[in-house]
């Protein structure tokens, strides 16, 4: 469990290095978490245990493709 307090403008991707999470992981491959849109790298490292919402479609993107991707 992480307990240091971080302040909220804390680059998420430099607190998975600086924090450990990325250890956490790799120690506990039966740990599963749900994660906003800010750790898709961390979902792409580990995806069997780390599920990310999809990224957003560019605004250009029609219907189409939107669904698609879904």
């Amino acid at each position: 469990m992480i307990t240091k307090r971080t302040p909220a403008n804390y680059a998420e991707a430099g607190a998975v290095k600086t924090e450990g999470i990325e250890a956490l992981f790799e120690q506990y491959p039966q740990v599963k978490a749900k994660v906003d849109a800010g750790y898709q790298g961390l979902a792409k490292r580990f995806p069997d245990q780390v599920q990310a919402p999809p990224k957003r479609p560019l605004n250009d993107t029609s219907a189409a493709e939107v669904t698609a991707r879904a």
